[in-house]
């Protein structure tokens, strides 16, 4: 076994490799033993490989048949190890902001928390975070799903004590067969739960309940509910978005408190109630619960308002499903700003539903927004739509990449009061909108990039002031 304990952090980039780090060699669609010597160069002390290398005297080299399952086998022991409280969180669409809403909340009320960094929620973001376990009272862990089984497999790894799964969206539905299917793949978090642990149900997701209606539910196992309709053990109710937040009541059991969260959207009143859910049923008071969301300081590319002048930005850049894409636009059609724009990027793996979703979020965007920027190569769709639903020909503007988004909106906006909704699919890169809004030149022209990264921290330094 490989000594975790000898090495400061587990790294998978020589990029991210410092001093005291053991750097695991993935193959993927580049090759990491290509980059074994810049890892030791940075100061990484050991190195996990599957062929043989050179390094110099000081460094651990541990030869294996497959890096990443030996990375798996290490992040599975550090998990046996340790004794922190364990939640999985998926689900369509709110997963990331869900697990950075109660990891705040947590570690706002004293406990020693953990959660996955970023989106760390797939094959490789997992065991990492995993890796990062130390003497945490609690892990908030994501976990993510674009084929079938991928849920499974990565909740076994974490193996939690609670699971929750945010809702049953439109996300990555050209990989599935139905939503039903999609829905079954979501709820099989459950069925990694140990057999006394808990279950957080979003009792507003019709599709979530019927699929956990299909799961055999071990006898000691607990249901908490929580929503904003209908009666769930924890429900938002009373909610008022405006400009700055979203606050109302919140009923916990019985106990009814307010509550405010610095995120503007009705759907985030679920949010609050799935955090206060978990903290709650970890032992915290529902008043202090509830007290700590009003200091969320945000996610980076999730909702993220900011002002600037006459200029209010909503950065939901960081990625884009049909179902947070429609929320978002319902937000910017309630903001007091009389020109409002909804700068959007392509909705993928969508399958043979794709012009359909593309159509209702263009449908959406014709009456909650006063100009249009796409791009993709749904624009032709997304135009229909959107003029249908009363927006001008001339105000739905096509644009080849995020950077050539951003140079567009630069010579559209004028001196009054407007507001800018960036969000898009991942792989288009809306944040360079976003970006280009702080006053930064954004050289890159790519219309799609793989590289699933923030192009602030991009290492082709496609981001420069000017």
């Amino acid at each position: 076994m490989i000594p975790r304990e000898r090495y400061r952090n587990v790294v998978t980039s020589s990029l991210d490799a410092g001093p005291g780090d053991l750097f695991v060699a993935l193959i993927g669609a580049r090759d990491g033993h290509d980059f074994v010597d810049a890892a030791i160069a940075a100061g990484a002390t050991g190195v996990v490989v599957s062929r043989e290398v050179t390094a110099p005297e000081g460094v651990d080299v541990y030869l294996v048949d497959d890096t990443l399952e030996a990375m798996r086998t290490l992040a599975r022991e550090v998990r046996r190890r340790s004794g922190a409280d364990v939640i999985a969180i998926t689900g369509s669409v709110g997963k990331t902001t869900t697990k950075d809403v109660l990891a705040h909340v947590l570690s706002t009320l004293g406990r020693n928390t953990l959660s996955s960094p970023k989106s760390f929620n797939n094959h490789l973001g997992v065991p990492l975070t995993l890796l990062m376990l130390d003497d945490q009272d609690d892990l908030v862990a994501e976990v993510g799903t674009n084929h079938p089984g991928e849920i499974a497999d990565l909740a076994a790894l974490i193996s939690p004590r609670a699971a929750m799964v945010t809702n049953i969206g439109h996300a990555h539905l050209g990989n599935f067969t139905s939503r039903e299917a999609l829905a079954d793949e979501k709820a099989a978090i459950y069925r990694a739960v140990a057999a006394d642990g808990v279950w957080f149900v979003n009792t507003d997701d019709a599709l979530l309940l019927e699929a956990v209606a299909r799961l055999d539910r071990p006898e000691g196992t607990r249901v908490i509910t929580y929503g904003t309709q209908g009666s769930a053990d924890v429900q938002a109710t009373d909610v008022v978005v405006d400009e700055n937040a979203t606050s109302g009541l919140l009923t916990v059991f019985g106990e009814t408190v307010p509550f405010t969260i610095p995120l503007i959207g009705k759907h985030f009143a679920g949010t609050a109630a799935a955090a206060v859910a978990v903290a709650v049923e970890r032992g915290l008071a529902a008043r202090d619960a509830a007290r700590a969301l009003a200091t969320f300081p945000g996610s980076a590319g999730r909702a993220a308002v900011s002002l600037r002048g006459n200029l209010r930005v909503i950065d939901d850049s960081y990625n884009g499903s049909p179902d947070s894409m429609l929320a978002a636009l319902d937000t910017l059609a309630t903001l007091p700003e009389a020109r409002r724009f909804a700068v959007l990027g392509e909705m993928r793996e969508l399958g043979d539903w794709s012009d359909a979703l593309h159509q209702a979020v263009a449908t959406k965007a014709g009456t909650a927004a006063t100009d249009l920027i796409f791009i993709g190569p749904s624009f032709d769709i997304v135009q229909m739509h959107a003029v249908a639903a009363g927006l001008p020909a001339d105000r739905v503007h096509r644009a080849e990449s995020a950077t050539h988004a951003a140079r567009l909106l630069l010579d559209l906006l004028e001196d009054e009061p407007t507001a800018v909704l960036v969000k898009g699919s991942r792989f288009v890169h809306t944040e360079r909108v976003a970006l280009a809004l702080e006053g930064l030149t954004v050289r890159c022209e790519l219309s799609v990039c793989e590289l699933y990264i923030h192009c602030r921290t991009c290492p082709k330094l496609s981001v420069a002031a000017d």
